[in-house]
């Protein structure tokens, strides 16, 4: 009996553009460029000041700069 590779169509969770991929795998994004833009840090504002700031890497509660 032979395996047939089945496929399905989604919307890319950053730009929004239809793609298909592979059933058996997880994407959420059409490319590895739209998943590096989505992994980028945001910006957080401080909830002492009001600054905006980027979080340390690992801590991933960080309120205040």
């Amino acid at each position: 009996m032979k395996y047939y590779r089945k496929y399905a169509e989604k919307y890319c969770k950053n730009c929004g553009e239809k793609f298909t991929y592979r059933i058996d795998h997880i994407n959420k994004y059409c490319s590895t460029q739209c998943a590096g833009i989505a992994r980028k840090k945001k910006p957080k504002k401080c909830f002492t000041c009001g600054q905006m700031f980027l979080g340390k890497s690992g801590h991933l509660n960080n309120k205040t700069c």
